[in-house]
């Protein structure tokens, strides 16, 4: 690519395909198109386009998006990069807000093609006619220039020149205060002789290239050879310069470097950028992988087992269970742990919003579209692109809507309210619902079509009761979770206290428990809780619960067997003061089974 083209960076082909032609027949020049931010800075450092055009839209979720590489492009000194205009475009997504954020990142412009594909090739050409070469404003240094040179001739000849240029001129006469001086003042470009005293130019190279990675170095010398040039390109060098030289080619190579220098330091940011926003995805898995839901028993672990099976999977999930048992959580694991963890994952509560407010909340709006619409705005299910979509309550959708998102399942696009354009969406969903779907089937407040595409995996969230074993795990995490915030130490509790909460029905599950617990946290007095900072409702139920009439008499019968071993044990342990063989021997057992007991139901001394 030769200077005054124009770069296009876009991963959406046939829109990219059009603009290629369009510009073409314009007479804008040849084009090169690459498709990611990260192949854009690559492109940048090899050639000197006159424009970028850039989609906001990122090539994929580990790459920049156009805000981006234009805020990276544009906040850097650099004025070979800076003076670059950069058009940013989006495909069918017309927003005031993303007008906004263009002009405040830099952009030159920003349009939404294909609609304003003539608007942008006329601003392009007038842009490439009207742009003259870059050069820095009145009185600003084009950048610092490091002169590593032993001869005082060429010293002084060499300043004049750069001087003339603008370029702020440093000095350095030999190997160690070159490093010294790149060190201290960090020049941007270092034309550095290869015959120095003391360190000679491959070694301050090697410690250039080491030290400062982004520094541009030009080598000069009187005694070289296409071997040596290699060696030194090998090495890092940016340039060689072989003595006597013309001052043109000096200044040449200096603009070349200053140029390369400038592109180096914003792909540096761009790396961390990256490796920021890798950080972050890491944390967000971590914060909700799997690992991070509660429970041993046995009928989560064969739900762990078929989350797992399902995560990658690109099929729609349908969570079942009662308000509180970590419908969300759940949801929010298999977007984590699935091919799309990437990408957003966005919730919407269907039975908290208006049917009117709802649809605009999923589908968007067109300016004008209804009272009120001053403005497009995009439904959640287009920001969802890409990601995962969480539809919680989905069985208190009104039937109107779900007609409408039935559509959007079966074509992959929708249209805004108030719109005609078809606009596509590549989302997976997970709905989630605490009441009984078939019912609400059968019954025709729910749409049987809509279930069947909803309905691929279903998983079923057991209530607490259904899994009391859990229960002291979940004790243990809320209280480590509400202790570190509490002004008091908290140790932590009772058995007699967790006893009650183990046989307490817990009708708001886990969402009720995680409240009792900061609850008691708040109002206990002493380091372990005791039964006094539980809820009255807890507190007045005698430590065993009657028999779960819903599970088979073999499991009933063992669950309370067990409730009664803990519920006996603890109160002699209690009255005995943890004394194991007054305990043994006022329930005539032996101190070994005392032992197993103790350590089967927890019952540890505080």
């Amino acid at each position: 690519m030769s200077q005054g083209d124009i770069l296009i960076v876009g991963h959406q082909e046939d829109l990219t395909s059009r603009l290629v032609s369009e510009l073409r027949r314009a007479n804008l020049g040849v084009i090169k198109v690459v498709e990611s931010a990260t192949a854009a800075f690559k492109q940048l450092e090899a050639d000197s386009p006159k424009a970028v055009v850039c989609d906001v839209e990122p090539a994929s979720g580990t790459d920049l998006d156009g805000f981006q590489f234009c805020r990276l492009v544009k906040s850097r000194e650099q004025p070979a990069l800076s003076y670059i205009p950069v058009v940013l475009y989006s495909a069918g997504r017309k927003d005031v807000q993303l007008e906004q954020l263009a002009k405040d990142v830099g952009a030159a412009l920003f349009l939404n093609l294909p609609q304003q594909q003539d608007s942008l090739v006329g601003a392009l050409g007038e842009i490439t006619a009207a742009q003259a070469p870059a050069s820095p404003s009145p009185g600003e240094s084009p950048g610092r220039v490091l002169v590593v040179e032993d001869d005082e001739d060429t010293l002084t000849t060499m300043r004049a020149e750069l001087a003339s240029q603008g370029y702020e001129v440093l000095e350095a006469r030999d190997g160690d205060e070159a490093i010294e001086k790149v060190s201290s003042s960090e020049p941007r470009v270092v034309l550095l002789d290869y015959r120095i005293p003391k360190k000679d130019g491959m070694t301050v190279l090697h410690w250039i290239k080491r030290s400062k990675p982004a520094t541009a170095v030009v080598i000069m010398t009187a005694y070289g050879s296409e071997v040596l040039a290699v060696d030194l390109m090998k090495a890092g060098a940016d340039d060689y310069l072989r003595k006597p030289f013309e001052m043109k080619d000096l200044l040449g190579a200096t603009a070349t470097a200053m140029r390369k220098y400038g592109v180096r330091l914003v792909d540096m940011q761009f790396r961390e950028t990256l490796c920021e926003i890798e950080k972050l995805r890491t944390q967000v898995r971590a914060s909700y992988g799997l690992e991070n839901v509660i429970g041993s028993s046995a009928v989560m672990q064969k739900l762990f087992e078929l989350v797992h099976k399902v995560a990658p999977t690109e099929a729609n999930i349908l969570i079942t269970g009662e308000s509180g048992t970590g419908k969300e959580l759940i949801a929010r694991a298999i977007h984590a742990n699935s091919r799309r963890s990437k990408g957003a994952f966005v919730p919407v509560d269907c039975a908290s919003l208006s049917e009117s407010l709802l649809e605009s909340e999923l589908f968007g709006h067109e300016k004008g579209a209804f009272t009120g619409a001053h403005r497009t705005r995009p439904g959640l299910l287009e920001f969802a692109t890409g990601g995962t979509f969480f539809m919680d309550e989905i069985g208190k959708m009104p039937l109107s809507i779900q007609s409408k998102f039935l559509r959007v399942l079966q074509e992959k696009s929708l249209r805004r309210l108030g719109g005609n354009e078809q606009i596509p969406v590549d989302v997976r969903v997970l709905a989630a619902t605490n009441l009984d779907i078939d019912e609400a089937v059968k019954s025709r407040v729910f749409r049987e079509d809509l279930y069947y595409r909803l309905n691929v995996v279903r998983l079923r969230i057991p209530p607490l009761r259904e899994r009391r074993e859990d229960i002291p795990l979940l004790v243990n995490h809320f209280l480590r979770k509400f202790a570190d915030a509490s002004p008091r130490p908290i140790e932590g509790i009772s058995p007699d206290a967790l006893t009650l909460l183990e046989a307490y029905n817990w009708p708001g599950n886990v969402r009720e428990l995680e409240n009792t617990i900061e609850r008691a946290v708040s109002l206990t007095d002493t380091p372990v809780i005791s039964t006094e900072a539980l809820p009255l409702n807890i507190r007045q139920l005698t430590g065993i619960p009657d028999p779960d009439l819903t599970a088979s008499f073999k499991k009933a019968k063992h669950r309370w067997i067990e409730l009664f071993e803990k519920k006996y044990l603890s109160e002699l342990l209690q009255r005995h003061n943890y004394n194991v063989s007054a305990v043994a021997r006022e329930a005539g057992i032996d101190r070994k089974t005392v032992h197993r007991l103790i350590v089967r139901h927890r019952l540890q001394r505080p």
